[in-house]
């Protein structure tokens, strides 16, 4: 013969499930907003081939030494802030001018921007810091990049290269992935 039960017994142990099933409920809904927060988040744009190997541009705070041991010219990219960027470049002044360029890789083409919004080939390189007398090459003066094709969000392999302006001749290039940076 079972006991019966207090009223009062069966209040709380009603309320217990009550409670239990409430939190099940609350707990699943949160995971499933979690969810769905997740899947909803947009993939980065990009247009970067898969068999291209790219370097990443610094960040902000990297410092860089005045000269590098190098038989070649170095370039080497640091990012300021999303899509602004700063180029900089080791070598010695053999040349009277000096120029870069910044391409796509995909497609050859230029991203560098003028101040109206048109499509630049290249831009001066001021190359002016002296040979140094211990055959390291010398910091040139750091170049910001201003206006690049893209919107923010957008990231692209680039070749960048650097040029005999007379001539243009291509002296040093490397790749990068880079985000652009107009509205």
């Amino acid at each position: 013969m079972e006991t019966p039960r207090h009223p009062l017994q069966n209040r709380f142990l009603r309320g217990t499930i009550a409670a239990l099933l409430s939190g099940a409920v609350c707990v699943s809904l949160v995971i499933t907003a979690a969810n769905n927060t997740k899947q909803e988040a947009p993939e980065p744009q990009h247009s970067v081939p898969e068999e291209v190997l790219c370097l990443v541009p610094s960040v902000r705070d990297t410092n860089f030494p005045a000269a590098m041991d190098s038989a070649k010219p170095v370039i080497r990219l640091r990012e300021l802030t999303a899509g602004r960027y700063q180029l900089l470049y080791w070598g010695n002044p053999v040349r009277s001018k000096y120029m870069y360029s910044i391409k796509r890789v995909e497609d050859n083409k230029s991203i560098l921007l003028n101040s109206g919004g048109k499509t630049e080939q290249w831009r001066v390189l001021p190359v002016t810091v002296p040979q140094r007398g211990d055959n390291k090459l010398p910091r040139q003066p750091i170049v910001e990049l201003g206006r690049l094709q893209g919107k923010p969000g957008e990231y692209c392999a680039v070749r960048i290269s650097i040029h005999d302006a007379a001539t243009g001749t291509v002296l040093a290039s490397v790749i990068y992935v880079i985000e652009g940076n107009t509205p």
